[in-house]
C-alpha cells in the first residue's frame, strides 16, 4: 500500500502570510491568489524534498491509552478494545532504523507496518524511552533508505514557516497530510520547544522547515520539540537500539560525575558580571570523573557539552542535572570561568561508585559503608561508622523505645555495638561476628541520629523469634 502527501493549508495559514501587507484595492484578489499559490508550491516543494527520507507506521491491535471509558448496556466501563493507529515515522539510517515519535512497547501492538514508499514491511520495536516519548523500529530494507536532513545548528525561530506532517487512517489511505505552521517562538526547557500555529492536533507529527530539514516533532498543544536539543538523546537511543547484546546488568549502570552545584545568587553574578545561568562547583569529590578533568570548588559553571546552561537559580540546577546524561565512558565538556578566566574542562564518565553493603539479621538492619560522598551528600554528621538503609520489620531494632519510636530507624550511622567502635563496614562485621559468639540476650548500639547521638539496646532474643512485644 503506497501512501501519499496531500496539503492541508488553512485560512489562518493564509492569513498570516498576508497580515501586514498594504495592497492596492484591484489588485488585492489577485495578489491574494498569488500568495495563496506560492504557498501551495511551498509546501509541494518541501513535500518532494522530504518524502524519501519518511515513512507511515502503521501499529495494529494497539490498546487503549490511560484509562479509556465507553457506555455499554447504560453503565460505564473500561474500554478494552483494540484499534490501529497510524504515524509518521522517520528514517534514521541506510539500514533500516526508523524513529516512532511516541514511546511503544512490543506489547502494546499485535504487528507493526512500516511503508517505505509503496513497498511495504514488518517491523519491530528495538528500543524505547517513555521519558523522550520516542521508540527505535527495525526493518530489512530492500535496498539502502535514504536519510532526511537534519539542522546542525538552531536556524529555525519566531516568523519561520514550517510544513508539519500528520498521518491519517486506513479510512483516508494511509495518505500524509502537509500542512502549514507559524513559528510565534521558542518556549525554554531542557529542550527547546517552539510554538506554533496551524498545527494539527495529534501529538507525534513532524515538523520539517522549507528547506527540508527535520526541525522538530509535535507534542501536546501546539508545542514542537527542537531537534537540535533531541540529538544527543537520538544518538544515545540510536547506539543502545543497535547493540541489543549489551548486557542488561551494563546497560543499567549509572555514569558519575562527582561535583555538588550550587546557583549562584543573582546580585553576586551581576557584581562579577557572570552569565544569568550560572552554577557553584560547591564540592569536587576526590578522585572523581570531575576531579580528573580538573574542575576544583569555587569553579563557576557557565556551560555543558559546548553549550550555554539555561535559567537561574534551582531550575538551573536541575537543567544543568537532566542535562548531564551520564554513562560510563561517555565524554563530557564543561564550560567554567575560575578567577575570572573562562576554559574548557573534558573528562570521561566514570561508573558511578556503589557503597558495600551488608544485612545483619541478628540486628534486624541493613548498613553500608559510609563514603566521602555520602557523608555530605546526605548532610551526615558522623564520617565514621555505618550507614543504616533498612530496618526489617518485626526485628529487634523495629521495637520501639521508651519515647514510642523505633530502636533504630533509617539514617541513623552506628558506630559501636557492645561498647566497640565500628568505623567501618569491615569493623562493624568483625564486631558482629563476635557479638554472634558470645550470645548476649541484649546489645547495646551507638549511634549518631542527626546532631544528637545516643544508645539502642537491642533484645536479640527478640529478633530471633520476632514474635516479641513491643518495648
Amino acid at each position: 500500500m503506497k501512501h501519499r502527501y496531500l496539503q492541508r493549508i488553512g485560512l489562518l495559514g493564509t492569513t498570516a502570510l498576508l497580515a501586514g501587507c498594504t495592497l492596492p484595492k484591484e489588485s488585492a484578489p489577485s495578489q491574494g491568489r498569488s500568495s495563496f499559490a506560492a504557498m501551495q508550491q511551498a509546501v509541494t516543494e518541501v513535500s518532494d524534498r522530504s518524502k524519501d527520507g519518511l515513512v507511515l507506521i502503521k501499529m495494529e491491535g494497539t490498546k487503549p491509552s490511560g484509562n479509556s471509558y465507553t457506555v455499554s448496556g447504560g453503565s460505564l466501563r473500561k474500554d478494552t478494545s483494540l484499534s490501529d493507529k497510524t504515524y509518521c515515522g522517520l528514517i534514521l539510517d541506510a539500514d533500516g532504523h526508523i524513529l516512532l515519535p511516541r514511546h511503544a512497547e512490543p506489547a502494546d501492538a499485535k504487528r507493526i507496518l512500516v511503508w517505505v514508499g509503496d513497498t511495504e514491511y514488518s517491523a519491530k520495536i528495538l528500543k524505547s524511552d517513555e521519558r523522550l516519548d520516542l521508540a527505535i523500529l527495525k526493518i530489512i530494507p530492500e535496498a539502502p533508505l535514504t536519510i532526511l536532513p537534519r539542522p546542525t545548528e538552531k536556524t529555525f525561530s519566531a516568523g519561520a514557516w514550517g510544513v508539519l506532517l500528520e498521518p491519517s487512517g486506513e479510512d483516508k489511505d494511509f495518505e500524509i497530510f502537509t500542512s502549514l505552521g507559524f513559528c510565534r517562538g521558542e518556549v525554554a526547557g531542557r529542550y527547546g520547544e517552539f510554538r506554533m500555529d496551524g498545527t494539527p492536533s495529534m501529538a507525534g507529527s513532524l515538523l520539517i522547515d522549507l528547506d527540508g530539514q527535520l526541525v522538530g516533532i509535535l507534542k501536546v498543544r501546539g508545542l514542537v520539540r527542537s531537534m537540535i536539543d533531541l540529538e544527543e538523546d537520538f544518538a544515545v537511543l540510536l547506539a543502545d537500539a543497535m547493540n541489543p547484546g549489551e548486557d542488561d546488568d551494563e546497560a543499567k549502570k549509572k555514569g558519575w560525575l562527582g561535583i555538588l552545584t550550587q546557583p549562584v545568587n543573582k546580585a553576586y553574578g551581576r557584581e562579577l558580571d557572570l552569565p544569568r545561568s550560572a552554577l557553584w562547583a560547591l564540592h569536587v569529590f576526590e578522585g572523581s570523573p570531575a576531579a580528573e578533568a580538573g574542575l576544583q570548588a569555587g569553579d563557576v559553571l557557565v556551560g555543558l557539552y559546548n553549550k550555554p546552561l539555561r535559567f537561574n537559580g534551582s531550575r538551573a540546577n536541575t537543567f544543568f542535572i537532566q542535562s548531564l546524561r551520564p554513562k560510563p565512558g561517555k565524554a563530557f565538556t564543561l564550560d567554567v570561568i575560575r578567577d575570572g578566566e573562562p576554559m574548557v574542562l573534558s573528562g570521561t564518565f566514570a561508573e558511578a561508585p556503589e557503597p558495600d553493603t551488608l544485612l545483619a539479621e541478628d540486628l534486624g538492619v541493613a548498613v553500608q559503608s559510609i563514603s566521602n560522598q555520602e557523608v555530605i551528600k546526605k548532610n551526615l554528621f558522623a564520617d565514621a561508622g555505618v550507614l543504616v538503609t533498612e530496618v526489617v520489620k518485626g526485628s529487634s531494632a523495629a521495637f520501639s523505645g521508651s519515647m514510642g519510636s523505633k530502636l533504630l530507624n533509617k539514617g541513623d550511622v552506628i558506630v559501636a555495638l557492645g561498647g566497640e567502635p565500628t568505623p567501618t563496614l569491615d569493623d562493624f562485621n568483625r564486631v558482629l561476628d563476635r557479638v554472634r559468639q558470645d550470645k548476649p540476650e541484649v546489645l547495646l548500639v551507638g549511634y549518631v541520629r542527626g546532631r544528637s547521638t545516643g544508645y539502642a539496646s537491642l533484645n536479640l532474643s527478640l529478633g530471633k523469634n520476632g514474635k516479641g512485644e513491643n518495648q
